[in-house]
């Protein structure tokens, strides 16, 4: 064990080290197959690595949620090969994601919330089975790669968007989004809401959506919220939806990006547009930005004969 010699020759400044020193060593020797993996079941020892600044003399830290304490940031994959695992894994362990995190990996969570948003903002209900949703699971590194060379980032949106005929287009979907956009700079626990006004322009409203202390937050103000209204109903209404409500998926257009079973000559004469670079390229893939705005049949007959193996709209 490499490890184990770097632990006995360190010199310990106090005593509290030496005897942390002293429980590793014992630890280790009563498990010394398993004590790197979550598998110990008792307990299991990590490593770190600190972000300290230039001068060395401060280190970065995060809030802890699960031990209320402050620590240096870090975290563990053991190993494992789905990243996407560990990731719900530790979402999990700071309390930003539920024991079962399907309603945010698959996109139920922002369908829900798009319907809400689309009634308010258009007047009518919109049902959840009137929206398609589609998660993230279908993200690869490769997808994230190759959208960092194209100067973007994928984001997963719920959008509405109200059509000329008067229906609500409404759905959920990964998207690739300019870095210069500042949805692509919404990370961590914050949401944001953008809206797009025929007077106003583009505004956003944007914080923080997980964690025990904003979630306290909006409950304890929907609970003021109601009691402030006791006796009398806010003017908040829209009317009942219906087929007729939404729709139009199938019809809108947008550029895409395609990611193929495919050479870049042949996804280039497929689709045009541009073959940003990616750990993929060469390796009997290639990825695409249209330049061309098309639906998704149009986008299908195009790709006739090749095999895809992701594609997102992207966000304009």
């Amino acid at each position: 064990m490499f490890y184990l010699d770097e632990i006995k020759e360190f010199a310990s400044a106090c005593e509290q080290e030496e005897n942390d020193k002293r429980i590793m060593l014992e630890w280790i020797s009563r498990f010394p197959d398993t004590v790197l993996y979550r598998k110990c079941e008792l307990a299991h020892l990590t490593s770190s690595s600190q972000i300290l600044n230039e001068s060395r003399d401060k280190v970065l830290m995060v809030y802890h949620n699960i031990y209320q304490s402050w620590s240096w940031t870090g975290g563990h994959a053991d190993g494992e090969a789905d990243l996407l695992a560990v990731a719900l894994r530790e979402a999990q362990e700071k309390g930003y994601a539920e024991r079962d995190p399907s309603a945010d990996v698959d996109g139920h969570d922002a369908c829900r919330k798009i319907c809400i948003l689309a009634a308010i903002a258009f007047g009518r209900h919109i049902y959840p089975d009137q929206v398609p949703t589609e998660g993230i699971r279908g993200v690869s590194l490769a997808d994230v790669d190759y959208a960092e060379s194209a100067g973007k980032k994928i984001k997963l949106l719920g959008r509405a968007v109200r059509l000329d005929d008067g229906r609500v287009c409404a759905y959920v979907a990964p998207h690739l989004v300019d870095q210069s956009d500042p949805l692509s700079g919404v990370e961590d626990v914050f949401n944001a809401i953008s809206v797009r006004g025929d007077a106003i322009g583009d505004v956003m409203f944007y914080g923080r959506g997980a964690g025990k202390l904003p979630t306290a937050s909006a409950v304890v103000a929907d609970v003021m919220d109601v009691a402030r209204n006791l006796g009398h109903r806010k003017a908040l209404v829209w009317d009942e939806g219906g087929e007729d409500a939404a729709g139009g998926v199938e019809e809108f257009r947008s550029r895409w990006y395609v990611r193929a079973a495919a050479s870049a000559d042949e996804l280039k004469n497929a689709l045009g547009g541009k073959l940003p670079a990616g750990r993929g390229t060469g390796d009997g893939e290639c990825a695409c930005v249209t330049d061309e705005s098309m639906t998704r049949g149009e986008l299908d007959k195009k790709l006739a004969g090749l095999v895809p193996l992701s594609v997102f709209r992207v966000l304009d």
